[in-house]
């Protein structure tokens, strides 16, 4: 079913997937492929046996991509791995001439904005994004974690910096 609009629906997915907090449903990507499929292939979109193949072909999808290294799947939910963050992100740069900012570029920022960052990140990306901003600044580091520490109201971000302050 999505064989008619492949590339579309492999972007869409992993479009969701880079934008996504953490891991998605796979029927959810699966009813995003569909739609972008349906939209361009003049099929009814109501029909079930159509939705049902679409699903085969998603699930197909994602078991490559996992292979690959690019995704991983966890009881019915998909999430891109920092290999599929790359690849990704790359392929926008690439592509679609798009900004897209990595965590390298925050590691000349203060304290404050990479806390900030880290706090929305997923776990991975989150450890990933501090610990290399403290190895690119081990003198400042953990005076800057614990001064932001001492002052900041929120308490996540509080949480974070005393945490990596003592790293």
């Amino acid at each position: 079913m999505i064989g008619w609009r492949f590339e579309e629906a492999t972007f869409a997915i992993l479009m969701a997937l880079y934008q996504a907090r953490g891991p998605l449903a796979e029927d959810e990507l699966a009813g995003l492929a569909f739609e972008v499929a349906a939209d361009a292939a003049f099929v009814d979109a109501e029909d079930p046996s159509l939705r049902k193949t679409a699903d085969q072909d998603v699930s197909q999808l994602l078991a490559q991509l996992a292979l690959l290294g690019v995704v991983e799947l966890d009881h019915g939910r998909a999430g891109l791995t920092p290999l599929g963050v790359a690849a990704f992100a790359g392929y926008l740069r690439r592509q679609l001439g798009a900004t897209v900012p990595v965590l390298q570029d925050l590691f000349d920022e203060t304290a404050e904005v990479v806390v900030a960052h880290a706090a929305d990140a997923p776990q991975a990306a989150r450890d990933e994004l501090l610990t290399g901003w403290r190895r690119h600044n081990p003198d400042t580091a953990t005076p800057q974690l614990l001064a932001l520490a001492a002052r900041t109201d929120d308490r996540e971000h509080r949480k974070l910096a005393e945490a990596y302050a003592r790293r």
